[in-house]
C-alpha cells in the first residue's frame, strides 16, 4: 500500500472516552446520548465533549466504532446502543434480554461501520436500556483502561 493511504496514515481521526462513569441514566427506557468527557486524540478538534457529538469535518468514507460498558443491569429486558447521524441514519446494536447475558450486572456493547458522511453532519452514540428500574450506568474504566469509547477515521 502507498504510504499516503488514509488507512496507513489517517489525517482525520478521533478517539473520545469516558473518564468518569455516569450515574443511573437509563433502565426505564430513557434514551441517553453519551457525552464523552475526555479526548485521547482529535486531529481536527471536531469532538464536542459537552454533547458527545463528532462533527464531520470533511466529506468522505469513514470507519466508526464504539464500545459502551453498561453497569447496574438487573432484570432489564432490552439494551440498544447505536451510532446515529443526526437522526438520518442509525446503525443498530440491539440486544434482547441483557439480564440473561450480563456478568455481575455488566454488559459491553460494541458496533462498527464504514459509512459515507457529509461535512457538517454530527455523529453520536445513543440508546437505552428498558424493562426495569432507572439503575443502569455507563462505566468508564478511566484513562488507563477506557471501557466506554467512540472513535473513527477518514478512509478516503
Amino acid at each position: 500500500m502507498a504510504t499516503n493511504n488514509a488507512i496507513n496514515n489517517p489525517k482525520i481521526m478521533f478517539f473520545a472516552y469516558l473518564n468518569a462513569s455516569t450515574g443511573a441514566v437509563t433502565g426505564d427506557a430513557t434514551v441517553y446520548s453519551i457525552a464523552y468527557d475526555r479526548v485521547l486524540y482529535d486531529s481536527t478538534a471536531s469532538m464536542n465533549l459537552a454533547t458527545g457529538a463528532y462533527l464531520v469535518p470533511k466529506t468522505g468514507k469513514y470507519f466508526l466504532t464504539f464500545t459502551t460498558l453498561l453497569g447496574g443491569l438487573a432484570a432489564h429486558t432490552s439494551a440498544n446502543y447505536y451510532m446515529s447521524v443526526a437522526g438520518v441514519l442509525d446503525w443498530n446494536g440491539a440486544l434482547i434480554n441483557p439480564g440473561v447475558v450480563d456478568q455481575a450486572g455488566l454488559l459491553s456493547l460494541t458496533d462498527a461501520a464504514i459509512v459515507n458522511l457529509t461535512a457538517g453532519q454530527s455523529v453520536i452514540v445513543t440508546g437505552n436500556v428498558a424493562g426495569g428500574a432507572k439503575s443502569v450506568t455507563i462505566q468508564s474504566g478511566g484513562a488507563a483502561s477506557p471501557q466506554s469509547w467512540f472513535c473513527g477515521f477518514l478512509i478516503d
